[in-house]
Protein backbone atom coordinates (compact mmCIF):
# COMPACT_ATOMS: atom_id res chain seq x y z
CA UNK A 1 0.00 0.00 0.00
CA UNK A 2 2.79 2.17 0.76
CA UNK A 3 4.01 2.16 -2.92
CA UNK A 4 0.40 3.65 -4.40
CA UNK A 5 1.24 7.28 -4.25
CA UNK A 6 4.62 6.19 -5.13
CA UNK A 7 2.81 4.60 -8.75
CA UNK A 8 0.53 7.19 -9.05
CA UNK A 9 3.37 10.33 -9.13
CA UNK A 10 5.10 7.94 -11.61
CA UNK A 11 2.26 7.62 -13.90
CA UNK A 12 1.28 11.14 -13.64
CA UNK A 13 5.35 12.02 -14.55
CA UNK A 14 4.85 9.71 -18.35
CA UNK A 15 2.21 11.80 -19.75
CA UNK A 16 4.19 15.20 -20.77
CA UNK A 17 1.57 16.60 -22.55
CA UNK A 18 -0.77 17.35 -19.77
CA UNK A 19 0.07 19.54 -17.17
CA UNK A 20 -2.35 22.09 -15.19
CA UNK A 21 -4.85 20.23 -17.00
CA UNK A 22 -3.59 21.53 -20.23
CA UNK A 23 -2.97 19.10 -23.27
CA UNK A 24 -0.63 20.54 -25.57
CA UNK A 25 -0.68 18.92 -29.70
CA UNK A 26 1.58 19.37 -32.87
CA UNK A 27 -0.87 18.69 -35.79
CA UNK A 28 0.21 17.83 -39.01
CA UNK A 29 -2.89 18.57 -41.68
CA UNK A 30 -3.57 18.58 -45.06
CA UNK A 31 -6.18 21.31 -45.56
CA UNK A 32 -8.21 22.22 -48.62
CA UNK A 33 -10.28 25.54 -49.18
CA UNK A 34 -13.02 25.50 -51.88
CA UNK A 35 -14.29 29.31 -52.82
CA UNK A 36 -17.08 29.46 -54.94
CA UNK A 37 -18.10 33.08 -56.75
CA UNK A 38 -21.60 32.26 -57.30
CA UNK A 39 -21.94 36.02 -59.43
CA UNK A 40 -18.76 35.56 -61.32
CA UNK A 41 -19.39 31.21 -61.96
CA UNK A 42 -15.90 30.76 -60.78
CA UNK A 43 -13.93 28.76 -58.33
CA UNK A 44 -11.07 28.76 -56.53
CA UNK A 45 -9.11 25.69 -54.57
CA UNK A 46 -6.62 25.89 -52.67
CA UNK A 47 -4.49 23.52 -51.20
CA UNK A 48 -1.99 23.44 -48.24
CA UNK A 49 0.15 20.99 -45.94
CA UNK A 50 0.16 22.91 -42.12
CA UNK A 51 1.58 21.96 -39.12
CA UNK A 52 -1.48 23.58 -35.91
CA UNK A 53 -0.40 23.77 -32.32
CA UNK A 54 -2.93 23.46 -29.77
CA UNK A 55 -3.50 23.60 -26.01
CA UNK A 56 -6.38 22.31 -24.53
CA UNK A 57 -7.62 23.03 -21.30
CA UNK A 58 -9.63 20.20 -20.10
CA UNK A 59 -10.57 21.46 -17.03
CA UNK A 60 -12.59 24.56 -18.58
CA UNK A 61 -13.58 22.39 -21.65
CA UNK A 62 -11.42 25.19 -24.07
CA UNK A 63 -8.98 25.13 -26.44
CA UNK A 64 -6.74 27.51 -28.19
CA UNK A 65 -4.88 27.10 -31.80
CA UNK A 66 -1.29 29.20 -31.45
CA UNK A 67 -2.13 31.00 -34.73
CA UNK A 68 -6.06 32.71 -33.21
CA UNK A 69 -4.26 32.79 -29.85
CA UNK A 70 -7.77 32.81 -28.99
CA UNK A 71 -9.88 30.43 -25.92
CA UNK A 72 -13.10 28.69 -27.77
CA UNK A 73 -15.18 26.44 -26.19
CA UNK A 74 -14.98 23.07 -26.35
CA UNK A 75 -17.25 19.89 -25.71
CA UNK A 76 -14.43 17.22 -24.93
CA UNK A 77 -15.95 13.61 -24.77
CA UNK A 78 -13.99 10.48 -24.55
CA UNK A 79 -10.96 12.03 -25.20
CA UNK A 80 -12.09 13.62 -28.32
CA UNK A 81 -12.89 17.62 -28.50
CA UNK A 82 -15.81 18.19 -30.79
CA UNK A 83 -17.28 21.53 -31.92
CA UNK A 84 -20.05 21.94 -34.24
CA UNK A 85 -21.04 25.38 -35.66
CA UNK A 86 -23.97 26.64 -36.55
CA UNK A 87 -23.51 30.71 -36.37
CA UNK A 88 -25.05 33.41 -38.11
CA UNK A 89 -22.77 36.85 -37.45
CA UNK A 90 -22.26 40.11 -39.77
CA UNK A 91 -24.20 38.75 -42.98
CA UNK A 92 -21.99 35.43 -42.65
CA UNK A 93 -23.14 31.85 -41.95
CA UNK A 94 -20.81 29.19 -40.62
CA UNK A 95 -21.89 25.63 -40.46
CA UNK A 96 -19.78 22.45 -40.39
CA UNK A 97 -17.75 20.48 -37.73
CA UNK A 98 -14.48 19.61 -36.03
CA UNK A 99 -13.51 16.39 -34.11
CA UNK A 100 -9.76 16.43 -32.36
CA UNK A 101 -8.91 12.59 -30.76
CA UNK A 102 -6.49 14.55 -27.84
CA UNK A 103 -6.06 11.12 -25.38
CA UNK A 104 -4.38 9.36 -26.69
CA UNK A 105 -3.15 11.97 -29.68
CA UNK A 106 -4.75 11.17 -33.09
CA UNK A 107 -6.76 11.93 -35.84
CA UNK A 108 -7.80 15.64 -36.30
CA UNK A 109 -11.17 16.10 -38.77
CA UNK A 110 -12.71 19.32 -39.85
CA UNK A 111 -15.27 20.61 -42.04
CA UNK A 112 -16.82 23.99 -42.29
CA UNK A 113 -18.69 26.59 -44.82
CA UNK A 114 -18.49 29.92 -44.49
CA UNK A 115 -21.09 31.77 -47.07
CA UNK A 116 -22.69 35.25 -47.95
CA UNK A 117 -24.00 36.70 -50.44
CA UNK A 118 -21.16 36.82 -52.93
CA UNK A 119 -19.05 33.59 -51.64
CA UNK A 120 -19.06 30.59 -49.73
CA UNK A 121 -15.75 28.70 -48.76
CA UNK A 122 -15.22 25.17 -47.88
CA UNK A 123 -12.77 24.30 -45.96
CA UNK A 124 -11.83 19.96 -45.61
CA UNK A 125 -8.47 19.81 -43.14
CA UNK A 126 -7.87 15.90 -42.16
CA UNK A 127 -4.65 15.14 -40.33
CA UNK A 128 -3.17 14.08 -36.99
CA UNK A 129 -1.94 15.09 -33.76
CA UNK A 130 0.87 13.98 -31.77
CA UNK A 131 1.78 15.12 -28.10
CA UNK A 132 3.71 18.40 -27.63
CA UNK A 133 5.11 20.77 -25.06
CA UNK A 134 4.18 24.80 -23.68
CA UNK A 135 7.78 25.31 -25.05
CA UNK A 136 6.73 24.47 -28.30
CA UNK A 137 3.03 26.17 -28.32
CA UNK A 138 4.74 29.34 -26.66
CA UNK A 139 7.14 28.81 -29.88
CA UNK A 140 4.09 28.66 -32.31
CA UNK A 141 2.42 31.20 -30.37
CA UNK A 142 5.20 34.17 -30.87
CA UNK A 143 5.49 33.42 -34.36
CA UNK A 144 2.35 32.79 -36.07
CA UNK A 145 2.23 31.04 -39.27
CA UNK A 146 -0.58 31.32 -41.66
CA UNK A 147 -3.70 28.82 -40.29
CA UNK A 148 -6.80 26.99 -41.94
CA UNK A 149 -8.99 30.29 -41.07
CA UNK A 150 -6.46 32.92 -43.09
CA UNK A 151 -8.45 34.59 -45.73
CA UNK A 152 -8.13 33.54 -49.24
CA UNK A 153 -5.27 35.36 -51.11
CA UNK A 154 -7.06 37.07 -53.60
CA UNK A 155 -9.35 38.72 -50.69
CA UNK A 156 -6.42 40.80 -48.95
Amino acid sequence: MKYLPLLGALLLSAAPTVADDFVYLKCDVEMTRTYEFPFKDQVDVEENSLVEYYKVDTANSRMMMANTAEWAEANIVDGVVIQNFDIVEDGFTLKGYSSMQISPPGVVDMDTTTSNDEVSMRVVVKGSCQSSDASAFQKALENPKPSVFEQHSSDE
